[in-house]
């Protein structure tokens, strides 16, 4: 999760209200992000995005910034968005 990734959620958070959550593998990101700000902040997780324990259908949005042409495993990546994903919901991937 780069720092744009970071900010990105922090705004869309604070703009919409919406509730956002962030993966890292990185402990030293995560502090980063889970930092104290002067809005509503947006959950944050250290874990795997191919082994991660999100129920089925259960997000309205997938982003991902600067993180998809990391993973290891790039067809168990999109089954995963699409697990994760409501019908009717979207996926933006930036690279």
């Amino acid at each position: 999760m780069s720092a744009a990734a970071m900010a990105g959620r922090r705004a869309c958070s604070r703009r919409w209200g919406c509730e956002v959550t962030g993966l890292t593998l990185s402990g030293a990101q995560l502090a980063y992000a889970a930092a104290p700000i002067r809005a509503p902040t947006p959950g944050w997780m250290q874990q795997d995005w191919l082994e991660n324990d999100f129920p089925p259908k259960v997000s309205t949005a997938v982003l991902s910034i600067e993180s998809s042409e990391h993973m290891v495993d790039k067809p168990l990546f999109f089954a995963e968005v699409a697990r994760t994903l409501k019908p009717g919901g979207r996926f933006a991937n930036c690279v």
